[in-house]
């Protein structure tokens, strides 16, 4: 719908909140609500006889269209408003901030992520003047920054220096910008890997967030900074991955990637972390005792590390007992359900780890188990994919 007809000068006259009723009572008459692009044109004559001040005062405005549209009005002044938008970029309301980014983002245009922006320089200086916001805490701003990052598209030390930060952030959205541009733009293997890392460690996300952060640490395993992030991943698998909101009947990602990211850096060094035995041990005892592909495999390589376990592992072994044991006296049914085993099961498991702990204390081989353990995985009734017995949720 074109709104050509619209007297103009009538529409200057209004301020925004007037032109957010005239669209509600046009809304409410004839059905119709008007997209981004119409409320712009709508509001178009109210910004032209405003100063670049007094349309970037409108930044401050709750009604997203408003401030979409005073994007547009000031984007349409072109770089003579730089100035004002770097002095908006310091300025201490968050939705200043973030509609200077927005302002800076109309004139990269609305490309899909990676198409080449009309002006590599000037995307350039923009990532420079984005660098003091890197730490910016406010949701909106973080998110706004991240997504005209990914229309950039390109690596620069500029940018790697914000989506580190960026992956720190509290909010899973802006983390999973800074993870999809370590994974699609960031040359650098030792940034990306930081990216993977912080994002990792966050304490709120949803399972395929940290599957996608642990595939991009994956992904850099044969640089040499890959061993720093093992600590971050064992921390994860013992402290989070086998509880809520990480655990889910179809969450088995994240528990499989941090166990291929074990297998294929496993050392005597590796196993000497702090973490990693424990978190071994744990995903052995708590792993869905389930024949789905995905928690078999799981299964699978947790069993085989733990083949492989030198003599040194043994104090780690019995100290993750200790803890299990805990764990299972102290829970309830539902509980030790909800991660996918029964206690009797978990008690058998608890039972192998203890047999595993003695044979390396008197340097023995470790018991013959992953074959029993795995054809027991099917021939279980309990490994039926049933959610009264597993307790798991879809």
């Amino acid at each position: 719908m074109r709104l050509g007809t619209v007297n103009r000068a009538w529409v200057a006259s209004l301020g925004a909140g007037a032109v957010l009723a005239t669209a509600d009572v046009a809304q409410a008459r004839n059905g119709w609500a008007m997209n981004k692009e119409q409320f712009a044109e709508l509001m178009a004559p109210m910004f032209e006889d405003m100063s670049p001040e007094e349309t970037a005062a409108r930044f401050g405005h709750p009604n997203g269209f408003v401030v979409n549209a005073a994007a547009d009005a000031l984007a349409a002044r072109g770089e003579a408003v730089m100035p004002l938008l770097l002095r908006l970029l310091g300025d201490q309301h968050p939705g200043l901030r973030r509609g200077a980014i927005l302002t800076m983002h109309r004139w990269l245009g609305e490309g899909k992520n990676g198409d080449p922006v009309p002006d590599p320089e000037l995307a350039e200086r923009i990532v420079e003047s984005l660098r003091p916001l890197a730490g910016d805490q406010n949701i909106e701003v973080s998110v706004t920054m991240g997504l005209l990052l990914q229309r950039i598209g390109a690596d620069s030390e500029a940018v790697r220096e914000i989506l580190v930060e960026l992956s720190k952030h509290p909010n899973p959205r802006t983390r999973g910008c800074a993870v999809a541009m370590g994974a699609s733009v960031i040359e650098d293997a030792a940034t990306a890997i930081r990216i993977g890392m912080h994002a990792v460690a966050a304490p709120q996300n949803v399972p395929s967030s940290w599957g996608r952060a642990l595939r991009l640490i994956q992904s850099n395993l044969k640089d040499d900074a890959a061993l720093a992030a093992i600590p971050t991943v064992a921390q994860f698998m013992r402290n989070m991955a086998n509880s809520r909101p990480v655990r889910g009947m179809f969450s088995d990602s994240p528990q499989v990637i941090s166990l291929e990211i074990l297998d294929a850096v496993w050392s005597p060094d590796v196993q000497a972390l702090p973490d990693v035995v424990p978190a071994v041990c744990r995903a052995y005892v708590r792993l869905p005792w389930s024949a789905y592909p995905g928690w078999f495999k799981a299964r699978t390589l947790a069993t085989g590390l733990l083949e492989r376990l030198g003599p040194g592992a043994a104090p780690a072994i019995r100290a993750t007992l200790a803890e299990e044991k805990a764990w299972l006296s102290s829970a309830t049914d539902r509980q030790v359900r909800s991660v996918g085993v029964t206690r009797e099961r978990a008690r058998e498991l608890i039972g192998y780890l203890e047999r595993l702990a003695e044979a390396l204390e008197q340097g023995a081989e470790p018991p013959e188990t992953l074959k029993y353990i795995l054809e027991k995985t099917y021939e279980d009734e309990s490994s039926a994919m049933d959610l009264d017995a597993t307790g798991l949720d879809l």
